[in-house]
């Protein structure tokens, strides 16, 4: 009896060093960050330059002046940086200015029609996250239009039951789902209908490899 009691003693004693070190080791394997952006390349040699215009914001969304209190980087610009960078990841030789003795094949001018979240009256509590982005790829030279596309991206969540409440609020939560949710995707999905009417006009451009989304 004393030599079961013992051995299940043991049992449990290995189990439960066996939990601790789960909880304290990482386990698995370890990868870093690659050097190079996941997914982009190098544009061409004869890819066109795209000049991305500042991001437009409908006054009616309400961003902050550029002399608010509050302080940090207009969103118009912050939004204009990530679209170019998503520009790139689509192979797109896409520029905020050109570089010195460059001249951009294509301007491309885009607008926030809206950038909101709407909070319900009804329980249990609902929020409705919506961005719409409406964006024009003209000809650099003599300004005639050439391409146009609005695409725009909901996020609708409903909290049934919060159990974070008893823990520090957030900050700018709602601002983050919106990022997350609804501009990354927005841009995205833009940046790449972009790249392919780029790729359209320029048959020896290389074709933009098709990702998906969900990934």
């Amino acid at each position: 009896m004393k030599g079961r009691n013992r051995r299940g003693a043991a049992v449990t004693l290995a189990v439960g060093i066996g939990l601790l070190a789960g909880c304290q080791g990482t386990g698995g394997e370890r990868h870093a960050f690659p050097a190079t952006w996941p997914g982009s390349r190098p544009p061409a040699p004869n890819t066109p330059v795209v000049q991305v215009l500042p991001i437009r914001i409908a006054a009616t969304q309400g961003e902050a002046p550029a002399s608010s209190p509050e302080g940090g980087l207009p969103t118009a610009a912050v939004l204009s940086a990530l679209f170019v960078k998503y520009l790139h990841v689509n192979g797109i030789n896409a520029v905020l200015e050109p570089p010195k003795g460059a001249v951009a094949r294509y301007v491309l001018q885009c607008d926030v029609p809206r950038l909101s979240y709407a909070v319900g009256s009804s329980y249990p509590p609902t929020r409705a996250y919506e961005a719409e982005l409406a964006c024009q790829l003209s000809d650099a030279q003599t300004r005639e239009a050439l391409w146009q596309r609005r695409l725009n991206q909901r996020y609708d969540r409903t909290t049934v039951l919060d159990l974070m409440t008893k823990l520090p609020a957030v900050t700018h939560a709602d601002d983050r789902v919106m990022y997350r949710e609804c501009i990354v995707p927005l841009w995205d999905a833009m940046a790449q209908n972009v790249g392919t009417v780029v790729v359209s006009r320029h048959p020896t451009v290389s074709a933009i490899p098709e990702r998906n989304l969900s990934e």
